[in-house]
């Protein structure tokens, strides 16, 4: 799909009366350019966006010291062997699996995409065949100073509990998020991570079987909304960058872009509706931890019933 955008993209560009989408892929390259690569070189996190077996998408976060992360030639992204990642997301770093990359420093709002294909690195590590890279807008991101990792690899085992639906615990959790990451997946496209923000509680929800999720003016391209009207499963990691815990929901997504409901959720453009299918809460699984400097001027005022269960 490199080089063209895809159905569901194109779809959702229509409806938003988007009238140069030839001209939009110029800003997406198929190389790391030297200026990413030095941004790479000092980042201390990445997202990684990864599909399992049975085709559903998950967001990870590994974390490890400046340098892990390197452009050894244009084509190729470095993760280093001291890179702290989930098990289950390493797992995925090989054999032409498709991956995608958020890397985003939260202390500057910078951030770009990447995405590939995992491959064998004969010096060790794990690395990704650039498919596609380009930098997105710094709105909605929340101003973090991150602490380095405390410790480097896979991480020791955490307290982990699934279910099928949200706890009272996780709906607090969710109340007082003001960022989390998307992982979506198309199947000519790849893997794709991003990262949605938001006043704190600005994800929805409904029950404890169901969360909504605001959509606001973006960059116009429609990755992850587009990979969502091909494929409809969704993955989203909310981080808590305070205690280091991180809640996983699963689910299948179904997006609304004309509704009287839509002025419930002050901002939004569109939104995405959640039906859980797995949640999945660690505790203490962040190998750093961020202190918050500043909300994104960015961010609608929040309703009064966000954040809330209805």
């Amino acid at each position: 799909m490199s080089g063209n955008w895809h159905q569901g993209e194109l779809q959702l560009q229509r409806m938003a009366g988007v009238s140069n989408s030839a001209g939009m892929r110029q800003g997406i390259r198929d190389q790391i350019p030297p200026v990413a690569a030095s941004f790479l070189a000092e980042q201390l996190m990445a997202i990684l966006a990864t599909i399992d077996d049975d085709g559903w998408p998950r967001a990870s976060i590994a974390t490890g010291p400046r340098g892990f992360l390197q452009a050894p030639d244009p084509q190729t992204l470095w993760v280093g062997a001291e890179a702290r990642i989930e098990p289950a997301a390493r797992a995925r770093l090989q054999g032409g699996a498709p991956i995608g990359l958020l890397i985003i420093d939260l202390a500057t709002r910078r951030r770009m995409r990447l995405s590939g294909q995992a491959i064998t690195w004969p010096g060790g590590g794990h690395a990704i065949r650039v498919q596609e890279v380009f930098s997105n807008c710094p709105k909605y991101i929340q101003v973090r100073e991150l602490a380095p990792p405390r410790e480097s690899g896979a991480p020791a085992p955490a307290e982990s509990e699934t279910r099928g639906e949200l706890a009272a615990s996780d709906r607090t959790a969710l109340a007082k998020a003001d960022t989390l990451f998307i992982a979506t997946h198309h199947p000519d496209a790849g893997a794709d991570a991003s990262h949605r923000g938001g006043q704190p509680g600005f994800v929805r929800v409904n029950s404890p079987g169901s969360i909504t999720l605001p959509d606001y003016q973006g960059n116009l391209m429609f990755q992850t909304l587009g990979n969502l009207l091909v494929d409809d499963r969704v993955a989203l990691l909310v981080p808590d960058f305070q205690s280091g815990d991180t809640l996983h929901i699963a689910g299948h997504a179904t997006l609304e872009t004309e509704s009287p409901s839509l002025g419930e959720f002050p901002g939004a453009e569109r939104l995405v509706h959640i039906e859980i299918e797995c949640v999945e809460a660690t505790r203490d699984s962040l190998g750093l931890r961020g202190e918050l400097k500043e909300i994104s001027p960015f961010n609608p005022a929040p309703a009064s019933t966000q954040g809330q269960t209805r």
